[in-house]
């Protein structure tokens, strides 16, 4: 007996209906979404600022993380082809470790600042629009 594939039309009809209908600036790549040309006064502040900084403050980190995955399999890649390929000092192993370790710490804390930058920056907007629309800091 032969196994069927995939569903049937129906079931693929009621599944597109169920699904909620999103605006298509969210179903659009962030590399592919518009600008809105309205003044910025006219911008509802939730509606483009904060969606393209989430975007931004979550896609960063990850980039900058999975940049780290890579070049840290690479290293290992290289370390495992000396250690089993060529005899080396303790000492000579300790350096290459230590300067490895104090590279991705680097990497780390980069991402790290990098985050609290853009919420300063959040910060500083949200409090020049409520005071350019009349509302306390």
């Amino acid at each position: 007996m032969r196994r069927r594939t995939g569903s049937p039309p129906e079931r693929r009809h009621a599944t597109r209906r169920v699904l909620p209908c999103l605006p298509a600036r969210s179903r659009a790549a962030p590399s592919q979404r518009r600008f809105d040309d309205r003044p910025a006064a006219d911008r509802p502040l939730d509606e483009l600022f904060v969606a393209d900084l989430a975007d931004r403050v979550v896609e960063q980190p990850f980039r900058f993380f999975g940049r780290h995955l890579q070049q840290a399999r690479q290293s290992a890649r290289v370390e495992y082809h000396q250690r089993f390929h060529r005899i080396r000092t303790a000492h000579e192993h300790a350096a290459e470790c230590r300067t490895r370790a104090e590279a991705r710490t680097k990497l780390d804390l980069l991402v790290a600042e990098r985050i609290v930058e853009i919420l300063d920056h959040v910060r500083r907007r949200c409090r020049e629009m409520a005071t350019r629309d009349g509302a306390a800091p």
